[in-house]
């Protein structure tokens, strides 16, 4: 478990950089792009495609002002 939440802080990082999901999960040695969006939803409760667009809307919205 302690391993898996590393590899999605990882993956947070990633995907805050514009990576893709399939291109994030790759990187991060995940055995399809499904698996790793499973185990990132347990971990994080967000798809990462949700949390990809929160950061980018978040990201967007700070730099608005």
């Amino acid at each position: 478990l302690y391993i898996q939440k590393k590899r999605i802080d990882c993956a947070k990082e990633l995907l805050q950089e514009g990576y893709s999901v399939t291109e994030t999960a790759h990187r991060l040695d995940f055995c399809s792009s499904n698996y790793f969006s499973t185990v990132f939803h347990r971990i994080a409760q967000v798809t990462p495609t949700q949390y990809r667009d929160a950061e980018r809307a978040k990201n967007s919205s700070s730099h608005a002002k």
